[in-house]
Parts: C-alpha cells; sequence; structure tokens
C-alpha cells in the first residue's frame, strides 16, 4: 500500500468513526463515474479531492479560531468584490477592446443565482451592464440590492425605456432566467442587438424553448446542474429544426460565497455545538409542491423523543426559511414548539441563520427536482456554506457534490436518522464537512469561470466588437 493509499484509508476510517459518512459509502463515491458527455465541461468535483481536503485541514483545525476571515480562494470570501481569486485566470479580450457584455435579469427572483455570476464575472465588470428588474432595490426585494450592488458593473432597468431611443447592443448577453421571463420583458429584449446569448434555463420543459435557440445565431443554452443539463439538451434536440444542430448546453453553478458575521468554519469546538449551530433548515417558498414537509414533520415526531432528550435537546429544532402562507406547511400541533418560522429575510439574515444551522433538508417534493427541474436548495446551500442531507438518488442528480461534502443518507435512512447522528457527532468531524463543501465551491466557482472565459474568447476571436473605446 502506498502513502497515499495509507492516507485515504485513515480518512475513511475517520470520517466512518464520525458517524457522517460510513465507509462503504466513501468508497462507492470515489467509484460513482462523472457524466460521460463530453461538451458537458464542468463535472462533478472529484470525491478523492474533497477527502484530500479534509485530511489536509483535519491536523490544522485547531489553529485557527476567531469569528470572519477568509479560508483562502473563495472559502469565505464576502460580498464586496475585490480581486477576481477563486474564479480563474480571465480570458484575453485584448484584442476586443470595444467588447461589451449584458447580464439580464428581468424578474424579481433569482437573486442569488445573479450574485454568482456577479462574482464569476469580476474580471470583466468594466465590459459589462446588469439589466435588471425595476424594483430590485424595493423593500419587497429582501434586500437583493445589498447584495448585488458591490458589483462595479453598469447597472440599468429593464423597461421600455432602455430601448427607446437607440437599443443598446452587446456581443454577449446573459440571461439569468431565460425560462421565467415574461412577455412584456421579452418584448423589449428582443429589440436589444444582441450577437451570442447565454440563456440559463431552469426547468427542462421550457414551453418556448425553440423560440428561443433561434434567438440569434449563437444561442447557447446552460443550466445550473448536471442533471438539468442532460434533460435540456434532450429537450432542445426534439425542439431543433430539421436539418438543425440544437445548441450546446453545459452547465455552470457560480455561487456567491457569503462571509456570515461570525464564521462556524473556523468556531472552536466548544463554540461551534450548540452555539455558533444549532438545528436544521427547510428553505423556499412555502409550498408541498416544492418541498415534503408531511414527510419531515412525520419523521420528527416518531423521533421526538431521541431528538428533545439528552444532548440531542441542547442542537435541535427546525427553522422554516421562505415566504408564504403558514397553512401550507402543515405542521402539527406536537411539533410547534419545535419550529421556528422565519418568513421575508432580507438575503444577509436569510444566508447567515442557514450558515448558523447544521444542515439543509432538501425535502424534494416531486421527481421533477431530480429529472429535470433545479432546486434553490444546491445555490443556497453552497452560498452560505451549509451542507445538505443527502441520499444516493440526490447525489446521482447534483453529482457536483461529493459524500464528503454532504451529510450522507445511506440506503434505509430517513433524514430524521441522519438528523440524530449529526447531533451525535464531536465538532471537529461536523465542521470538516462545511470545509468539504468550501472546496466544491471553490472548485464551481473556477469550472464556472472557465466556461464563460471559454465563451468570451470564442466570441472574441470570432469578430466580437474591436472597435469602439473600450473600457478594461
Amino acid at each position: 500500500m502506498t502513502s497515499s493509499e495509507h492516507n485515504l484509508e485513515v480518512t475513511i476510517s475517520y470520517l466512518a468513526k464520525a458517524s457522517l459518512v460510513p465507509s462503504d459509502a466513501v468508497r462507492h463515491s470515489m467509484a460513482r463515474a462523472p457524466s460521460a458527455r463530453s461538451h458537458h465541461k464542468l463535472q462533478r468535483p472529484s470525491s478523492l479531492a474533497c477527502i484530500l481536503l479534509l485530511l489536509a485541514s483535519v491536523p490544522a483545525i485547531y489553529a485557527v479560531s476567531g469569528t470572519g476571515g477568509s479560508t483562502g480562494g473563495d472559502g469565505g470570501g464576502g460580498s464586496s468584490g475585490g480581486s477576481p481569486s477563486g474564479v480563474g485566470a480571465p480570458a484575453d479580450l485584448s484584442s476586443c477592446p470595444g467588447l461589451r457584455i449584458a447580464l439580464i435579469n428581468g424578474v424579481p427572483y433569482h437573486y442569488d443565482v445573479l450574485a454568482g455570476l456577479l462574482y464569476t464575472l469580476r474580471p470583466y465588470t468594466k465590459r459589462l451592464d446588469v439589466i435588471l428588474n425595476r424594483y430590485t432595490r424595493s423593500g419587497t426585494a429582501d434586500g437583493a440590492w445589498d447584495v448585488l450592488k458591490w458589483s462595479k458593473g453598469s447597472f440599468k432597468y429593464l423597461t421600455p425605456a432602455l430601448v427607446q431611443k437607440e437599443p443598446p447592443e452587446y456581443d454577449i448577453a446573459i440571461l439569468v432566467s431565460a425560462d421565467y421571463e415574461p412577455a412584456e420583458n421579452l418584448e423589449v429584449l428582443r429589440k436589444l442587438r444582441l450577437k451570442t446569448i447565454i440563456a440559463i434555463v431552469h426547468n427542462h420543459d421550457y414551453k418556448d424553448l425553440s423560440r428561443l435557440m433561434t434567438w440569434t445565431k449563437d444561442v447557447r443554452l446552460l443550466t445550473l446542474s448536471p442533471h438539468v443539463a442532460d434533460a435540456v439538451e434532450e429537450a432542445a434536440r426534439k425542439a431543433s429544426l430539421p436539418g438543425k444542430l440544437p445548441p450546446p448546453v453545459d452547465w455552470a453553478l457560480p455561487t456567491l460565497p457569503f462571509k456570515p458575521r461570525t464564521s462556524c468554519l473556523h468556531a472552536t469546538e466548544v463554540d461551534l455545538m450548540g452555539g455558533c449551530v444549532h438545528g436544521f433548515v427547510l428553505q423556499g417558498k412555502f409550498s408541498n409542491l416544492r418541498r415534503n414537509y408531511s414527510s419531515i414533520w412525520t419523521q420528527i415526531s416518531t423521533r421526538l423523543p431521541d431528538l428533545t432528550a439528552g444532548p440531542s435537546a441542547h442542537f435541535f429544532g427546525i427553522k422554516v426559511l421562505g415566504k408564504g402562507d403558514d397553512a401550507r406547511l402543515n405542521i402539527t400541533e406536537d411539533l410547534m414548539p419545535h419550529v421556528k418560522i422565519m418568513k421575508r429575510l432580507q438575503f444577509r439574515s436569510f444566508w447567515d441563520a442557514i450558515h448558523h444551522s447544521f444542515a439543509l433538508l432538501p425535502a424534494l417534493a416531486s421527481d421533477k427536482y431530480y429529472n429535470g427541474k433545479f432546486s434553490s436548495t444546491i445555490v443556497t446551500s453552497l452560498t452560505a456554506g451549509t451542507p445538505v442531507i443527502a441520499d444516493d438518488r440526490f447525489l446521482a442528480a447534483y453529482r457536483m457534490f461529493s459524500n464528503a461534502s454532504v451529510y450522507y443518507q445511506a440506503p434505509g435512512e430517513q433524514e430524521v436518522d441522519v438528523m440524530l447522528r449529526i447531533m451525535r457527532t464531536p465538532a471537529l468531524q461536523v465542521r470538516a464537512v462545511r470545509h468539504a463543501l468550501v472546496e466544491v465551491r471553490r472548485q464551481l466557482n473556477v469550472q464556472a469561470g472557465e466556461y464563460f472565459k471559454g465563451v468570451l474568447g470564442d466570441v472574441c476571436r470570432s469578430g466580437g466588437s474591436a472597435g469602439g473605446q473600450g473600457k478594461g
């Protein structure tokens, strides 16, 4: 056995003893092959890489204390912009000084995705116009402007006034919510002079995909996860005109590395359990079509004595973050003392509350979230730096995660079993999973940076704006 193999076995044993990741599950994760679809440049980060990250971080973890701070790369970096570390080297656009980019989100949501894109596109902000919904700065936007305004891009609003005189021209337009833009927004957008379009598609069953694909001569489809890319590629093939190749489909998940007021990534062992982190989270719009609340409530009711007695009593609780009618949650009376509903939080408070929780419960209520629809819980987990509880089906769809970067739900287990296991796990091991998740986030941001670098380079080489008064 080589030294690296020995170290790997030690790490597997370490995780297994922590009861966070069964040893067989770790080996199974490493054996799981990534997608073989060659044009999907962004493959699932290696489980081995995440495990070796843990091996490297464990001996040094006692030396880290205090609050806030950065873990290097993008780990814990704030939303204040700064140098483009964590996203890779930018494209060389020196031969295209006039190349312009539009980042467009005309709907009053998906601000978390938009923030991640702004983070990844930092090297190009002098070329960037950010075109937003007119209400982005209003009180109904839940503090969205506060997590966007750090960008040095030029902010505009998606209104008819944008195209009243001479419509702006852009070499690349990134549509953040391509399958959600209402008709009135599309009417304005189609008056813009767009050469290349990167359309982010969140759901594979977008009804107007064929029209989107023929918007310009160069349309590229982008999704936020590999399983949606698989489904969108098939949908694009079916929607293509006879004899015409469908546009390329890729996936990338750029994520803003949120910096909480107090980082649990660096909390001491004494401060972490029940102090810096407490309880579990269900997040998102209140809807039984999105999350299976009843299943979670039934599991908790059945195991309530275990959850509320002994050491677990200090750590247990459920936070429900989102918006909607409380009645849709169907919380049973016996659980009322243990559930805290937190509605319409500002984005920073929302991510902060999640960061200070043990784990997110995806509780996906529909097969669509595994077959062709993206769950907001994914980007929330990566942004806040809080792992999800994930089973094999989840990991097969969202294969950017490794077993080491989630709290693994083994076959035959329920979410409540994993919750109990987490609360009985030493702080050092709980913190190690967070370090692995931050490494996944870093890899995803670098890979997303490479995707945009490739597209920008292609457009520049193929005749992107070389004239004009370039800004950078």
